[in-house]
């Protein structure tokens, strides 16, 4: 007898394991003007029109979980339209926000982009990077992480662009960028890199996108008359793209793969997610 109370004291004793939080409850989105939908909306009813009267502005924090159908994430959204203006100071403020959320999942499409282009030398741009690269290690756990796109056309917008040649790395600077990216990446165990500048390249060749197995139509419109920012297609697409980096490195997820279906629903959801 004695020795059974001894082997139930010592298996009461036993600290429970703790659960291991589903990646997918909490998202929470950093990131640029791209993330936050900066000049997109859609129409309320399908519409030919190109300027609809009656319309909404949508960001990657509405798309994604109508994408995710296979689950219901809260949702927290942490970009600015401004974050070029002070990426060290912004990107702070943005990792403060997403971190007091206490997110399961952290998503940083275009978080980087600012730290990579700027008014600033070459020579210091690898530097600026490494700031970058530090907040994002702030987080301690599942974390996806676009990489920097060639956007350099965009400097030769006509008659205004909205981003300045001297603001443009050169191409031997981003390729240096985004192997830094993904060396970075290789030694954290949580972090996995979206490809989105090989992505965004084959969308500016006219290659219309393969994702989550479905083919997109060739006259898909990705990026707007900037040839800077996303359009609504081009929301859904990097929201599509998130959900592949999803199921390919974080966990197994259904997902709404037709773009047409995700517009749809956009039109008809009412926004549900934080500020």
């Amino acid at each position: 007898m004695k020795l059974i109370a001894l082997l139930l004291l010592v298996v009461s004793s036993v600290p429970e394991a703790t659960p291991t939080p589903d990646p997918l409850a909490r998202i929470a989105i950093i990131g640029a003007s791209a993330s936050a939908g900066w000049g997109v909306v859609i129409d309320d009813v399908p519409s030919n029109n190109p300027t609809p009267i009656h319309h909404k502005h949508v960001d990657l924090a509405e798309v994604l979980p109508i994408v995710l159908t296979g689950a219901k994430p809260h949702m927290s959204r942490h970009v600015g339209v401004f974050f070029f203006a002070n990426p060290r100071k912004v990107g702070r403020i943005e990792m403060d926000a997403a971190l007091a959320a206490d997110p399961t999942l952290i998503v940083a499409v275009d978080f980087l982009f600012w730290y990579a282009y700027g008014d600033r030398p070459d020579s210091a741009r690898m530097s600026m990077l490494a700031r970058g690269l530090r907040e994002l290690e702030r987080f301690e756990g599942p974390m996806l992480v676009g990489d920097i796109p060639d956007v350099s056309d965009a400097a030769d917008v006509k008659p205004i662009a909205l981003i300045s040649k001297r603001q443009v790395p050169s191409p031997e600077t981003l390729l240096a960028l985004n192997a830094r990216i993904r060396a970075w990446a290789d030694e954290q165990p949580d972090v996995h890199v979206i490809p989105l500048a090989d992505t965004v390249a084959r969308w500016r060749a006219g290659t219309p996108p393969n994702l989550n197995g479905h083919a997109w139509p060739a006259d898909c419109r990705f990026i707007q008359f900037d040839r800077l920012h996303p359009t609504a297609e081009g929301l859904v697409a990097s929201a599509e793209l998130v959900a592949e980096s999803i199921r390919s490195h974080v966990m197994p997820v259904e997902v709404q793969a037709d773009p047409a279906v995700v517009l749809e629903n956009l039109r008809t959801t009412k926004r549900t997610t934080t500020p």
